[in-house]
């Protein structure tokens, strides 16, 4: 129930796990939440065990099963007893049927103001499945991270007057320091086919006979480790490219404070927050011009800006950079400029007015 300080809002996540995209939103958002005077609950299934806690949240674990409808079982009861004013559904495709179910099921018994559900889908895939589109049209707001996943949302079947855009966040922390970077260029990112992790190593190959104290850092775990361990092999740069494998905490913060160039060569993002990390810490970035990497990119001006799949125009942004250190701390200056707007701080806050127009368009 609502308290006179703020709201009790429930976020009901696909997987309860801190870690990648859709975890580090979820629990950076919850926080922000809470450190403004709201009540906040996270919900879900733990299938990696328990996810640890959250400074200020109350983390409520499911167990994993075999359907999501079947969800409700666990989502219901617990909607009764907090009696959120906001649920609020994360996950890389709409779970429509545990959204739909929710608004037919009506667990808020007599409440004269049921709460508003509200849902942001995370993936940059087409919501071809019909649950995916049913999630859309039954909740109330669809929050989506980049006008172009606005687009991509109204396209699916969103109303349009439902679609609100809040941007994923960062951690701004203290301004890192441009000058002492090694010179290597960093990726970041599940390793799997839309990161186009294979063109970056191609088009590192097209520079780096020229540059023998450049290297390629790519951090990430996924499906394309072997094969990109072996392009790398076949263009004769298993010496200068490294697979760090995956990276979080401490052992993070030190690459993004080392590397001086970032690179973001997806195919498509419906955000783009390895890009926003790599701007809040520094670094002088290059990323495809598609979906909301465009966006964080400021036209230009806070990363520089390459066609998706253009091997050669990534090549040569790469080697502008690398020959340039004034030009990288330009632009990593900008980048830097660009990405404090996302402090999470400020994203609660967007969180807060658009849970308030919806809450209030219902009225």
């Amino acid at each position: 129930m609502s308290e006179s300080h703020g709201l009790c809002i429930l976020w009901v996540a696909s997987k309860l796990a801190w870690d990648g995209g859709i975890g580090n939103v979820v629990a950076r958002g919850t926080r922000a939440l809470a450190a403004r005077g709201h009540q906040v609950h996270v919900a879900g299934p733990t299938p990696k065990g328990d996810p640890g806690p959250l400074a200020g949240v109350a983390v409520h674990a499911w167990r994993k099963r075999r359907m999501k409808v079947m969800q409700l079982a666990d989502l219901l009861p617990l909607v009764r007893r907090i009696e959120p004013d906001v649920v609020h559904f994360h996950a890389a495709m709409p779970h429509g049927d545990v959204i739909a179910g929710l608004r037919w099921l009506r667990p808020w018994r007599d409440r004269e103001s049921p709460p508003l559900i509200a849902v942001t889908a995370h993936s940059s895939r087409p919501y071809a499945k019909r649950r995916a589109r049913i999630g859309l049209r039954a909740a109330d707001v669809v929050i989506v991270p980049s006008q172009w996943a606005a687009a991509h949302a109204r396209d699916a079947g969103a109303r349009a007057a439902a679609v609100q855009v809040v941007p994923a966040g960062i951690d701004a922390g203290a301004l890192p320091d441009l000058m002492a970077r090694d010179d290597a260029i960093l990726a970041l990112g599940r390793l799997n086919a839309v990161k186009q992790l294979d063109l970056l190593i191609e088009a590192f190959a097209r520079v780096a006979k020229e540059r023998p104290r450049w290297r390629l850092w790519i951090a990430g775990e996924g499906p394309e480790r072997a094969a990109l361990a072996e392009r790398a092999r076949a263009l004769d740069l298993a010496d200068r490219v490294e697979l760090l494998g995956w990276v979080a905490g401490d052992a993070k913060e030190r690459v993004l404070a080392r590397a001086a160039i970032g690179a973001a060569p997806s195919q498509r993002e419906s955000f783009g927050g390895a890009l926003l990390e790599m701007q809040a810490h520094g670094l002088a970035c290059v990323a495809s011009n598609t979906g909301g990497l465009a966006e964080l990119a400021d036209h230009g001006h806070a990363a520089r800006l390459v066609p998706p799949g253009d091997v050669a125009a990534l090549a040569r942004e790469l080697a502008a950079l690398m020959d340039d250190a004034e030009a990288r701390r330009a632009l990593a200056r900008e980048g830097r400029r660009a990405a404090v707007r996302y402090d999470w701080s400020e994203i609660a806050r967007r969180y807060e007015l658009v849970y308030a127009v919806a809450r209030a368009a219902r009225s």
